[in-house]
């Protein structure tokens, strides 16, 4: 009977009378905390739901645990992802800049070509030296027959394409790869170079000079020698030096 009467103190007064033990300076015995885990009729049903919280919370772990394995192997994939389209597009920044180089030099030359064809200045052929042999041939055989027939209004690309053996359209790319201007513009203005010229050093009226150099409606000739020198033929002789 004394058995069954006696009361276990709770674990809540074990605790209390250890906390107060020790702020009292007394000494203490650590209770054994196997003790806790002891199922009784007063406590099984508490430890039956301490059981389950603990279930569910260890399936949030497994849970948490695999959300960040599964992160962690995106931000793998996207870290190596970052670092090809990195690569790739410093690859395509340093072909673009290759090309632009490739362009430019290219350019230069063609201007070079066409400047020193349109102002007919002497050993303008250096002008030329990247070309090879038989570009320049034909370079300066169309420099030749541009010279021959600048006087002529009426002359065309195709009977100009004629004289140098080739279609116009075949005149055409070929020109137009050498200088970057097309037959008819380099015509032009060699025409308008040739009349600055002579209007420069000669007396002769803009009439004169028009048809020299093969324009043969002057009010044409002074349109176009305004878009390209900005000033009007009669102009040209009372304008400052």
């Amino acid at each position: 009977q004394f058995a069954a009467s006696y009361v276990y103190p709770t674990q809540g007064e074990k605790i209390m009378e250890l906390a107060m033990n020790i702020l009292q300076g007394k000494p203490y015995k650590k209770d054994n905390v196997m003790k806790s885990f002891l199922a009784t009729p007063e406590n099984c049903d508490a430890i039956a739901l301490q059981y389950q919280d603990l279930e569910a919370k260890m399936k949030n772990l497994d849970q948490i645990s695999d959300s960040l394995d599964s992160y962690s192997e995106v931000s793998r994939i996207q870290k190596w992802m970052l670092l090809i389209a990195f690569i790739v597009v410093l690859i395509l920044f340093f072909v673009i800049y290759y090309i632009y180089k490739v362009y430019r030099k290219k350019l230069q030359k063609q201007k070079a070509v066409a400047r020193g064809f349109i102002e007919n200045k002497e050993g303008w052929a250096a002008e030329l030296n990247h070309l090879d042999e038989s570009d320049r041939y034909f370079m300066d055989r169309f420099k030749k027959k541009i010279l021959e027939n600048m006087g002529n209004a009426d002359m065309k690309m195709d009977d100009l394409g004629a004289q140098m053996l080739l279609s116009k359209v075949q005149l055409y790319r070929k020109v137009k790869a050498m200088t970057g201007k097309t037959p008819a513009e380099l015509l032009k203005e060699m025409r308008l170079q040739r009349a600055y010229t002579l209007l420069m050093q000669t007396d002769k009226t803009i009439a004169e000079v028009s048809a020299e150099v093969g324009f043969a409606l002057p009010g044409y000739f002074s349109s176009c020698f305004k878009k390209q020198y900005g000033v009007l033929p009669t102009d040209l002789r009372h304008k400052p030096v």
